[in-house]
């Protein structure tokens, strides 16, 4: 196969955006859309080796796993061993857990599945993890396994429908890409058959340019047409990395652009062209010749700063590493990728007896990290005590008192939790709606219950604002969401003994947008069927209008409403900070101000006096319990944190607030 540099560049200009989205750099919003066109690129490349050698006559499953075993499994377990050997040092146990559980699912070519049943891509939980990227592998190598065996049973018994057949595989995976972008929008980010489609792409694009030269000839052969057509996919790429972020539904048809603007390039970008010139640079393509490795690299290093690191790590910081990642990534290529790509280096026994050896040894320290626990011993007493003392802090005492059932509503089921489960479901008197806040309030909701001797049920569910009509714009929320809410209210209306609503939510976050201070996170943007257009500052329209509308619809039907108002926020995540003070010995008052949290809630608090004065709303005050003169808490008297992450309360805790139910909860 012919060597174009442009490709080369084409790589640096799939692995610069996603390193530098990673490291959370303005106008790279959505540089995840680089591994897609990573996606594209491996299409090409693989399916015109394959096609050629198979017209040839010279094609050899057996080589082509060695040549994939060359170019993949050196830089990536050389990586796997450094990085193991700093996570020893700088993970938590339960985080070196997680951690070897992605290395064996590394092994194994399934990371991709790991990742979907875990919590997704996006978060900052995720964003601790050092091998998160290593999704994207898993998909190309799942890719490298099926593809040629495919190829190999067309080309022997159904030469002539390879075309079509590749049609229907883009067409299908497509379809369901859209479908499940929408209802299962992890699956579809991270499963193969739903990103199938953007490799087939390449695949198609090599068929074209295979088959069809005398055609593409003919096209390219017009400068203009060659250059403006090159443009435009490198417009269509850069308006991908700019415009999109978190809040996209991707990967879905969002994910065209990407990979049909790399298919432009690949197609139409030549040396004649300013594109293919561009691309042929040397800057870019000695990034190109790295990205491998910068890729496998980048990930690793800013997870574990954020480890290290009390407060996220400034862009200063993260543009360091970055270019950290881009001098570790030329060492790696030019010694370990480059001597092992060379069969005079090493022999096709050899490479896969090293995959083997490799493999064995990286599963069995991690089934050791596993078997002792995340090595929880490695650390100081005061750590160890602490990390017990969670465990116990996060369980709920009473929890076993109560149970869940499913409720049948016009609109699906419903889940519902009844706080005493010795008491008959229809003697519930009152409901608790809400989001995660919800439940992590509960158990003070349950022990007040308890003690007044009165049953109650509570409906909540993540990422849900209690406000009917009302979601984010997030596909994994939005239909969800409101058909949870419809579901609650249908179920209030039935049963006429609730007779009071408590309504629990991270208020301000919903009607603001942003995160509290420095707090990491994507920015959160509700809408309703009246929203005309998307911003932070439509937030507080849609809040205004949810808000009074599901308070004038629950007093219709004669229900008290009670208004939770939310806990104070803090801008790190509360357990991880005490357990970096222990390791790393900081010591920094990260107790918020007061003076913050009621200006964080300025707003929600005025909209909610104005449902008092118009409804006779009534409120519970948690900060009252939590803030005492300037500064609110964020850990017990025995110095464990009241919170989980940087806005839940902690369930022991919970517990000690059972007190602020009780007025309402009394008969």
């Amino acid at each position: 196969m012919e060597y174009r540099p442009e490709i080369d560049g084409l790589r640096a200009i799939a692995v610069l955006p996603v390193i530098f989205f990673h490291a959370g750099f303005p106008w790279f919003s959505g540089g995840y859309v680089g591994v897609d066109i990573f996606f594209v690129i491996s299409g090409f490349l693989i399916t015109t080796i394959l096609l050629t050698e198979m017209e040839n006559n010279d094609f050899s499953l057996v080589r082509f796993y060695e040549r994939r075993a060359r170019r993949i499994l050196p830089a990536l377990f050389f990586v796997i061993i450094i990085t193991t050997v700093f996570a020893t040092f700088v993970l938590t146990p339960t985080y070196l857990e997680d951690f070897s559980r992605s290395l064996i699912a590394i092994v194994l070519f399934s990371s991709n599945f790991l990742f979907w049943q875990e919590s997704g891509y996006w978060g900052i939980e995720n964003d601790l993890k050092p091998m998160l990227h290593t999704w994207s592998l898993a998909v190309e190598e799942q890719y490298y396994l099926l593809f040629p065996l495919f190829l190999m049973i067309m080309w022997k018994y159904k030469k002539h429908l390879i075309l079509i057949s590749m049609l229907i595989i883009t067409v299908s995976s497509v379809a369901l890409s859209y479908y499940l972008t929408s209802v299962r929008p992890v699956a579809s980010f991270f499963l193969i058959p739903t990103r199938g489609w953007e490799l087939a792409v390449g695949s198609l694009t090599a068929w074209y340019t295979l088959y069809r030269r005398d055609q593409l000839s003919s096209i390219t052969a017009n400068e203009k047409v060659a250059n403006f057509s090159a443009l435009f996919g490198a417009v269509l790429i850069g308006l991908s990395v700019a415009l999109f972020d978190e809040n996209t539904p991707f990967p879905g048809v969002f994910a065209a652009p990407p990979a049909f603007g790399t298919a432009l390039i690949i197609i139409f970008a030549r040396k004649t062209n300013f594109a293919g010139y561009l691309l042929g640079t040397k800057p870019l393509v000695g990034i190109g010749l790295i990205s491998y490795s910068a890729y496998l690299w980048h990930q690793p290093i800013f997870a574990f700063a954020r480890h290290i690191s009390l407060f996220p790590p400034s862009k200063v910081t993260f543009f360091l590493l970055s270019l950290l990642a881009l001098f570790l990534a030329a060492l790696t290529w030019k010694f370990i990728e480059r001597p092992f790509r060379d069969k005079k280096f090493i022999s096709r026994r050899s490479i896969f007896r090293l995959y083997i050896l490799c493999s064995i040894a990286v599963f069995s320290v991690s089934l050791f990290f596993l078997v002792n626990d995340g090595l929880a011993g490695r650390f100081s007493s005061a750590f160890n005590l602490y990390q017990v003392a969670q465990l116990e802090n996060m369980l709920d005492p009473e929890k076993t008192k109560s149970k869940e059932i499913n409720y049948d509503t016009s609109y699906g089921s419903l889940k519902i939790g009844i706080f005493d489960k010795e008491k008959r479901l229809e003697e519930s008197t009152f409901l608790v709606w809400g989001d995660s806040h919800a439940k992590s309030l509960s158990p003070a909701i349950r022990k007040s219950a308890l003690q007044n001797q009165v049953q109650g049920v509570i409906a909540e569910r993540g990422g849900c604002i209690p406000l009917l009509e009302t979601a984010q714009i997030l596909p994994q929320f939005y239909e969800t969401c409101k058909k949870q809410n419809r579901m609650v209210f249908e179920y209030i209306s039935n049963n006429k003994n609730i007779k009071k609503v408590f309504l629990i939510s991270r208020w301000a976050l919903y009607a603001e947008g942003k995160r509290f201070k420095n707090e990491q996170g994507h920015t959160i943007f509700i809408k309703d069927d009246a929203s005309v257009s998307i911003s932070v500052d439509g937030n507080k329209e849609v809040f205004t209008r949810a808000l009074t509308s599901t308070v004038q619809k629950l007093k219709e039907i004669g229900v008290e409403v009670v208004v939770v108002k939310q806990v104070p926020e803090v801008e790190i995540n509360v357990p991880q900070a005490k357990s970096k003070t222990l390791i790393f010995g900081y010591d920094v008052d990260l107790r918020p101000l007061f003076h913050d949290y009621i200006q964080r809630n300025s707003f929600v608090n005025e909209k909610f006096d104005e449902m008092k004065e118009q409804f006779g709303v009534s409120f519970i005050e948690p900060h009252l319990n939590i803030c005492s003169g300037e500064r609110c808490s964020i850990q017990d008297a025995k110095g464990n944190p009241i919170y989980r992450d940087t806005n839940h309360i902690m369930p022991h805790f919970a517990t000690d607030l059972s007190e602020i139910f009780d007025d309402s909860l009394k008969q």
